[in-house]
């Protein structure tokens, strides 16, 4: 995830809740799935934080670029996988490329958010994958973002909260026609009986951690917790599947 001081989730990481982990892989799997049935050979992904989702792309695409501020974890480099460090506020994209071929697809999850402009970022995502290819992103559900008495973010990573009017009209103004749109209820329920449970029972993140689920078995668990589908509940995200139409 873009920036110095981020929200950095590995799901391999036994010190975030299970459930987010879920949450996170699952979006990845999902649209690994659907670049596995279109064949896919190039795809983008932006943020890509640790790695673990371009790892999981890496199964099924030709070759994945991966950008973000910082390095990725060394279990997740992969021959077919090339990591650029930028800024995504400061860096043209199509700088990193090196290369006049467009993306069959973009995947870029939980990033617009973290942006000064993020309009113009989606504009610049538009001129580098190739009409009719695919864009897999997600924000965070502004109905969830919690603002102080100045109407401001109490999130410190956060510069942007997105209804699902904003987000939808934005990527419309930006050329990509909305195929799929996407929640995932159950995961996001579940971490807030957990955080409930932790509360009322007056434990700490140690117990939950050593009462989830093994981690070797998380892929498996994302697909049962958190797939995303069109039931909207109180879904923490908004997740959508594009094409791209000149």
């Amino acid at each position: 995830m873009q920036g110095d001081d981020v929200e950095f989730i590995d799901i391999l990481d036994d010190n975030i809740s299970y459930f987010i982990r879920c949450e996170h892989l699952a979006r990845y799997i999902y649209a690994s799935e659907q670049i596995r049935k279109r064949k896919a050979r190039l795809v983008l992904d932006v943020a890509c934080g640790s790695g673990y989702g371009s790892y999981e792309i890496a199964k099924y695409a030709y070759k994945v670029v991966s950008i973000d501020k910082n390095a990725p974890l060394t279990k997740y480099l992969k021959s077919n996988i090339n990591y650029h460090q930028i800024d995504l506020n400061k860096y043209d994209i199509l700088s990193c490329l090196n290369s006049n071929k467009k993306m069959d697809a973009i995947v870029c999850y939980e990033t617009l958010e973290h942006l000064d402009k993020p309009k113009e970022f989606l504009l610049s995502l538009a001129n580098v994958v190739k009409n009719n290819g695919l864009l897999f992103i997600s924000v965070p559900n502004g109905e969830y973002e919690k603002t102080d008495e100045n109407n401001k973010l109490i999130n410190p990573y956060h510069l942007h909260s997105f209804s699902d009017s904003k987000i939808i009209n934005m990527l419309e103004e930006c050329g990509f026609i909305i195929k799929r749109m996407l929640f995932q209820p159950t995961s996001a329920q579940l971490y807030r009986n957990e955080a409930r449970a932790l509360r009322d029972l007056m434990l700490d993140k140690n117990y939950a951690h050593k009462m989830s689920p093994d981690t070797d078995n998380i892929h498996y668990y994302s697909r049962i917790y958190a797939w995303p589908d069109e039931n909207k509940g109180q879904s923490y995200s908004i997740m959508f599947m594009c094409e791209r139409r000149c």
